[in-house]
Parts: structure tokens; C-alpha cells; sequence
């Protein structure tokens, strides 16, 4: 499978996985569950947007660096960026779409009335934010070595110069 097709194909799955699943299974939630979750505090609707928003822009990079030489200066900043929002994907996920709660880094509280009793529950993803970020760093790390490797791979050898001879001068 040529990179072309590939890129194709995992773009599509990511627009499946990240994009279109996300956006249809609140459809498919019974309405009790919603009721539940926006009691949290957890909006569905703008949580979904966010990781939809995050899905497309994710496929579009792996667009981008399948149409493009792993040597242009193009492909590396579509790795780093992909990167990017991996870690900004798991940040969002990790804090269900909490915008005031992304600054925390995946220490996520919520609260919850029921019969007039308030429970607060925090949940700490921090470790998992922090293995993320790692890994992204990595990541970011070898598409830099991979982009200098396919730079040198690409430039073509000068043909070696004939030593002047005297006849020539």
C-alpha cells in the first residue's frame, strides 16, 4: 500500500474513531444518562465538539503528511502538531471537556446533588497526563531525527569533479 493510500485509509478511520462515533452516541444514549452526566457538570455536547474539532484536525494531519516528502519542512511540522494533539486530545478526554479544568492537567473534580446532599468527587489523571506528555515528547524527539534522516537520505551526491588536468587550463 503506497503512503498515499494509507494516509487515506487512516485518515478516514480517524475521522470514524474521533469524529463521527463521538458526534452519533449521544443520539444513542438513553436520556437518563445525559440528565446524569450535565448533573456533574459535564456538558456532552461541547465535549463531543471539542474531540470532534481535535478528530478532523487529527485526520487532516495524516492527510498532510501523506501527501508530503518525509523531507519537506511541511511533513515535520504535520508530525509535531499531530503530536501535539494527541496530548491536547488526552487533556480534554481526561477532563471531559472542561474548560476550566484543562489548567489542572488531569486533576478533574466534579460535584453532584442528589436528594440535597452534595457529593464532590476529584478524580486524578495526573499521572496518565504526565505519561502522555512523555511519550508525546518522544514522539516529537523522533519525528525531528526521522525529518534530519530523510533530509540527508534525499540529497543527491554531487558528481565528483575531474581533476583539471593541464591540458585544460
Amino acid at each position: 500500500m503506497s503512503n498515499r493510500t494509507g494516509a487515506l485509509v487512516s485518515a478516514a478511520i480517524t475521522l470514524l474513531l474521533f469524529t463521527v462515533i463521538p458526534l452519533m452516541a449521544p443520539q444513542y444514549l438513553p436520556p437518563s444518562y445525559i440528565e446524569t452526566l450535565a448533573r456533574t457538570g459535564i456538558d456532552v455536547p461541547s465535549f463531543v465538539n471539542q474531540l470532534a474539532i481535535m478528530g478532523v484536525a487529527v485526520a487532516a494531519l495524516t492527510l498532510v503528511k501523506g501527501f508530503v516528502a518525509p523531507s519537506s519542512p511541511i511533513y515535520l511540522l504535520a508530525a509535531l502538531a499531530s503530536s501535539g494533539l494527541t496530548f491536547a486530545f488526552t487533556v480534554v478526554t481526561l477532563s471531559f471537556g472542561k474548560l476550566e479544568e484543562l489548567g489542572n492537567l488531569g486533576l478533574t473534580s466534579m460535584t453532584v446533588e442528589v436528594q440535597g446532599s452534595v457529593n464532590a468527587i476529584t478524580l486524578d489523571f495526573r499521572f496518565l497526563v504526565q505519561l502522555t506528555a512523555l511519550t508525546v515528547a518522544l514522539r516529537m524527539v523522533e519525528a525531528v531525527f526521522a525529518y534530519l534522516e530523510a533530509r540527508k537520505e534525499a540529497k543527491v551526491p554531487e558528481p565528483p569533479s575531474a581533476p583539471a588536468r593541464a591540458a585544460d587550463i
